[in-house]
């Protein structure tokens, strides 16, 4: 059994991957949010999962686009729902998982750790974009200002660095830049070598050029 979890900053190219990803045959759920506005072939997000990272967040009250900016102060709130919520993230994991299995949630970067002791090999796919695109699209998608925007794109990404110093798992890094031009083949290639799961050009056809904004 393998646990895919794809990581990274919401209107940073996690969406695409996740798509690429459940093409290639990973399980992201039986119920998926659906198509919006700024995602229109499907947001491929576990809701089971992301309602339960919300319901996290807010009980901390760290739900909000800059209520994470201290990272290690909402590490400390994470865990003072150690207790109440063990049970629920075993329950859930173990409604979803399967041989090769994952989700896909910006948000759950920061409740992480505690989906950890329940998880079967778990391997980290990092979805990397430039902050001020990032920035710009969040502007363009909800009317977040740029400079929220960039803040909050910090706080999420050093919590995935920080998270992912602390552990030793198998970590894939991959530019949603490099999905675009020359380097996309190769890209999704090595994505799918990460993952074990055969590559096929069919793959490509799920990156659509129109859909990348604020380059």
């Amino acid at each position: 059994m393998k646990t895919i979890i794809v990581m990274g900053k919401g209107r940073g190219g996690t969406t695409l991957i996740a798509n690429i990803l459940k093409e290639a045959g990973v399980d992201l759920g039986k119920n998926l949010k659906g198509p919006i506005p700024i995602n229109p072939k499907g947001c491929f997000e576990n809701l089971e999962i992301l309602t339960l990272t919300q319901k996290m967040l807010r009980d901390i009250r760290c739900a909000g686009t800059l209520d994470n900016l201290d990272t290690k102060n909402t590490q400390k709130k994470i865990f003072t729902l150690k207790n109440k919520y063990n049970r629920i993230i075993k329950k859930v994991v173990k409604n979803n998982e399967s041989e090769l299995w994952g989700w896909k949630d910006e948000r759950n970067c920061f409740v992480i750790k505690l989906f950890l002791p329940y998880l079967v090999n778990p391997h980290f796919v990092v979805v990397h974009r430039n902050m001020l695109s990032i920035a710009k699209s969040l502007e363009s998608a909800d009317g977040t200002p740029i400079g929220d925007g960039l803040l909050s794109s910090i706080a999420s990404y050093k919590t995935i660095f920080e998270f992912l110093k602390e552990t030793n798992y198998p970590v894939h890094h991959i530019s949603y830049d490099s999905l675009f031009g020359e380097t996309k083949r190769k890209s999704v290639r090595d994505m799918c070598k990460f993952v074990g799961v055969k590559y096929k050009s069919s793959f490509l056809n799920i990156i659509d050029n129109k859909l990348r904004h604020h380059v």
